[in-house]
Parts: C-alpha cells; structure tokens; sequence
C-alpha cells in the first residue's frame, strides 16, 4: 500500500488553499507521496467550467452578502462552500490507482454518510444524494495524470446560500447535511477522521497516523 499525505489546512480562504494545493501538486509532481487536503472555506461560490453566467440566479443578493464569486478550471458547475462544509483536495498520481477516481470519490463519501446511518445514492451527475437532498459535491481537474480539485461533503453548514445559484446545472436543487439528517451536531474533527479513513480504504492508501495542521484558521 502507498503512503498518504494528510494535510488539515482548518479554515483556510479559497484562493489561499488554491495556493496550497498548487503548490503540493508541484511537490508531487517531483515525487512526493499522494497528498489530501481537508479544509472549511468562508463563504465562497465557485463556477467550474461546466457552468456560466446562468449559474447564479440572484447575484445582488449575493453582491450585497459580499461572497465571492469564482470561476475555475475544475469540472462541474457552481458550488457553495462555507463554514460546516468539509472540502477534500485529492493531488495523487493517477498512474496505477486501483479505482475509479470519481466513482471512488463518491463512495468514499457515501461511506461516511452510512458511518452516520444515512442511506445515499448517486445521481446523473457527479454527487451524492439523500432522500431529502444533495449532500456531496465532486469537480475534479486531471492534468499530466494527476489530479487536483476535489469535493465537499455538507457538515453543519447554512445551507441558505444554495437558493442563490443552479447548484452543479439544477435550479432549485434540494440540498441537505449531516446534522439535519442525523439530527445531531456532529464534530467537523470526527467526520474529517472517517472521511481520511473511507478515503484510504477505497483507494487502497496507508494513511499517516496523525493529521497535520498547516496554516489554518485564516479568514
């Protein structure tokens, strides 16, 4: 089994964390071990390149909350991120990788939705759906074989933001959490161990023992 990198940025600004995970992509590129990294972004919404100018359906009120709006190279369409939410950014090889990657990035967050009793299913796009709503995100970017970008799982974070954009393409898609599905506040720090462990296990990683914290907690 190939060793994992595990890097915990906590609350980190989007454009800062794109920074980081740049930068680990260079450090992989030249041989350094498969990286993830966990972070929480402030409030932020990102268009990928799927998306458009129609992916966000009231911009003046997302002007006047004074949120971001971002375009980049990842698949997929607009996406919120914030507080509550833990984003995952793969940077591995993709040479030799036992799965799928998409596919195994949605199991691997359909693990840790069943880890918390909750029952999941794919749709026809790239995500993970409960009965009440979308739960999970994917928007992936592969460039000479490895990858960056990644995906975000709702936690306990405020889901009002969703209402602003066509979340992945769909206008008014339902989208739903941890918390209100298992009707428990549930500690970032404990889904972010399960999503390392499913993750390791799905791709077949022997995962550091320990979580390093770099540079985190920026707004």
């Amino acid at each position: 089994m190939k060793k994992l990198r595990i890097i915990d940025l906590g609350v980190m600004d989007y454009a800062a964390a794109l920074d980081v995970m740049q930068g680990i992509r260079s450090e992989v590129t030249q041989g350094a071990d498969d990286t993830i990294l966990l972070v929480e972004h402030s409030p932020v919404i990102t268009i990928g390149k799927d998306g458009g100018d129609r992916s966000i359906v009231d911009r003046s009120r997302i002007r006047d909350q004074g949120i971001p709006v971002v375009n980049v190279e990842r698949g997929g369409g607009a996406v919120v991120h914030n507080n509550g939410q833990l984003v995952v950014y793969p940077v591995m090889k993709l040479a030799g990788m036992p799965l799928d990657l998409i596919g195994g990035i949605v199991d691997t967050m359909a693990d840790v939705a069943a880890g918390f009793g909750i029952k999941t299913h794919r749709g026809d796009e790239p995500g993970l759906w409960a009965t009440e709503g979308k739960i999970g995100f994917v928007g992936m970017k592969i460039d000479q074989n490895i990858s960056t970008h990644g995906f975000a799982l709702n936690v306990c974070n405020d889901l009002d933001l969703f209402q602003f954009i066509e979340t992945c393409g769909v206008v008014h898609e339902k989208v739903t959490n941890l918390t209100l599905l298992t009707r428990r506040l549930l500690s970032m720090d404990t889904v972010k161990q399960i999503c390392v462990t499913k993750f390791s296990q799905r791709f077949r990683y022997l995962p550091d023992q320990f979580i390093m914290k770099e540079g985190g907690d920026q707004a």
